[in-house]
């Protein structure tokens, strides 16, 4: 019979393989046990991120499309980028999101962006899927490993109707809210003074021989607007015209007749009427013409397009209560 010593323990003959073999297989099944019980738990094996927020979280923002102007309250809203690298940069390679589902980044149409040059794109539910909200952000990522570019995030109030949400000075400052809207051009600092444009005066008829002369106007913001918490006026009246009370909805048409009893005034061929906050006395819009472009009769002095546009003489037909 052999004896062999292995650390002071003493193995007796063939016993030593079958000891062996023994501690071996219990070895191994403790450790089969043990993995199955680990996979056998969820609890116990963390869920891998998806492979878009780990490409997300990727490094710094690029940078290269910034984020430069904001309209929150607009018909359609949009936000304004600008290509700050050195070359140009393919836009279609790139795609917007608001704070909501990053799955759903919508891409830029397919154009080239010239350096420093400005993009504004609209959004709405048709062109984008959504909307930007009061309270929100918007983000810029490249396609191609979701990396994000830069993004801009305002509160409730930062983007009002008839204003923005810009970086002052353009390109390079910090987010401000102003009343110069600046689509496409560089941005402007808020003027005390600038008209508000929440009611705009859309389309205006002077020396109407039938229907009398009357001012059309629209609300250009996302909110109802009382009425009544407006004026009306023309270049000589005084005092300020209040508006009725009655809710005016976004994007609806008011017509105002003006005459000597609901107004107090009516409309000259050379003349100008505006709207104003009768809180403070701010104007909202105005519309001035000269002799012969808010009229001949059932003509009108219009903006062309409609709420956005420049005002445009004598169009015809006139589109009272609708749009140009």
């Amino acid at each position: 019979m052999r004896t062999t010593q292995l650390s002071n323990m003493t193995v007796i003959g063939s016993g030593t393989r079958s000891a062996s073999r023994h501690v071996m297989r219990s070895t191994v099944l403790v450790c089969l046990i043990a993995a199955c019980s680990n996979a056998a738990d969820p609890a116990d094996t963390p869920d891998a991120p998806p492979a878009a927020d780990a490409a997300i979280d990727a490094g710094p923002p690029l940078d290269i499309l910034r984020v430069n102007e904001v309209v929150a309250a607009g018909a359609p809203d949009w936000f304004e980028v600008v290509n700050v690298s050195a070359t140009a940069v393919e836009l279609s390679e790139y795609c917007y999101v608001d704070s909501g589902d990053v799955a759903a980044c919508k891409a830029f149409p397919a154009m080239s962006l010239a350096p420093m040059a400005h993009y504004a794109q609209d959004v709405d539910d048709t062109i984008s899927g959504f909307k930007l909200g009061g309270d929100e952000e918007v983000s810029v990522y490249r396609i191609s490993d979701m990396r994000i570019s830069d993004k801009a995030d305002w509160a409730e109030g930062d983007s009002p109707g008839g204003e923005s949400w810009a970086r002052i000075p353009d390109i390079t400052g910090t987010f401000a809210r102003t009343n110069q809207v600046t689509k496409n051009a560089a941005n402007v600092a808020d003027n005390p003074n600038a008209p508000l444009k929440t009611l705009i005066v859309n389309e205006v008829a002077a020396a109407e021989p039938t229907d009398g002369d009357w001012v059309e106007i629209v609300n250009s913001t996302t909110a109802a607007i009382e009425l009544s918490d407006y004026c009306i006026i023309d270049t000589g009246a005084t005092p300020c015209s209040p508006l009725p009370a009655m809710q005016l909805a976004p994007g609806a048409y008011y017509v105002r007749q003006c005459n000597d009893t609901d107004t107090g005034f009516k409309l000259a061929g050379d003349e100008a009427v505006s709207i104003k906050r009768i809180s403070d006395m701010r104007v909202s819009d105005t519309a001035d013409w000269a002799t012969g472009e808010a009229g001949p009769a059932l003509s009108s002095y219009a903006r062309v397009p409609t709420i956005t546009g420049n005002f445009a003489a004598s169009v015809t037909p006139q589109t009272k209560g609708t749009a140009n």
